[in-house]
């Protein structure tokens, strides 16, 4: 599969990351990746809400990559994602069950 071929979404954590992150070079480098930042609020609800959107918006096959608590964002959107996501890159996750 090539990139071509998918949509990209990209969950940050919840501070974004800067120009020189690894997350913002692959979405000024592949031409089919967008962003999917954290709410203003910080709500989580409303940003698992935010990823289903944009799940919902993409047009081709889709591959989500998440970091830190961008991947709870997505790990809570997961029942409402429909079949086009065909995968998952999920790095740093945070343990949220303390």
């Amino acid at each position: 599969m090539r990139v071509s071929d998918v949509d990209i979404l990209i969950i940050p954590g919840l501070n974004g990351a800067s120009e020189q992150h690894w997350q913002s070079r692959w979405e000024a480098k592949l031409s089919t990746a967008r962003r999917v930042a954290a709410p203003a609020d910080g709500d989580a609800a409303n940003w698992s809400k935010d990823v289903s959107t944009a799940v919902a918006e993409a047009t081709r096959p889709l591959v989500l990559v998440a970091h830190g608590l961008g991947v709870a964002a997505v790990v809570n959107a997961v029942p409402k994602l429909p079949q086009t996501v065909v995968g998952a890159f999920f790095v740093a996750p945070l343990d949220l069950g303390e």
